[in-house]
């Protein structure tokens, strides 16, 4: 079972988007 290269870094991007939406969300209050 082989992952493709392309696969895997869609799937890295989107957890890093992920996670810096979450990290803006936790932010954004203490900033404003």
């Amino acid at each position: 079972m082989k992952i493709s290269v392309r696969v895997l870094v869609t799937v890295y991007l989107l957890v890093l988007v992920g996670l810096a939406a979450m990290l803006a969300e936790l932010i954004s209050p203490a900033l404003s």
